[in-house]
């Protein structure tokens, strides 16, 4: 499972930087680069994300685990995110949100390696199997 968010992340990199570059060229190519970075980076990176958080928190709290990181996530990071890709752009052009996209990237791509290796490192209580099968069915 890293290597495949870490592979599906790194696609998302390589996308910002030509993204941008196609939006720069005017009107007409505005599609194309939608197509690439929502086709090739983000959708190849979503589907996996729902399993990765799941793994992440043991069958009693996983629904709530989940969803809190999901939104607090989403808050913080993508709340912030257009304010400092406009003020970028406005100082230093789009490369410099290129840059910042690539730099999400990377720190993301480094938090999930590091999330997924204590995953299996260290298995929270909930997950360890206790031996124990109720075979009653009700």
């Amino acid at each position: 499972m890293p290597a495949s968010l870490l592979l599906r992340r790194g696609r998302l990199a390589a996308v910002a930087l030509p993204f941008f570059r196609l939006v720069e060229k005017g009107p007409g190519f505005v599609a194309l680069a939608l197509v690439l970075a929502l086709n090739v980076g983000h959708d190849m990176m979503y589907g996996p994300m729902a399993a990765c958080l799941s793994e992440l928190f043991g069958t009693h709290v996983r629904y709530t685990g989940v969803s809190l990181v999901y939104q607090l996530t989403s808050v913080f990071s993508g709340g912030l995110a257009p304010f400092v890709a406009t003020l970028l752009l406005s100082r230093y052009g789009s490369t410099s949100v290129a840059a910042y996209m690539i730099a999400c990237c990377i720190v993301t791509a480094a938090a999930t390696w590091l999330a997924l290796e204590s995953v299996y490192d260290q298995p929270s209580a909930a997950c360890v199997p206790t031996g124990e099968v109720n075979h009653a069915r009700g």
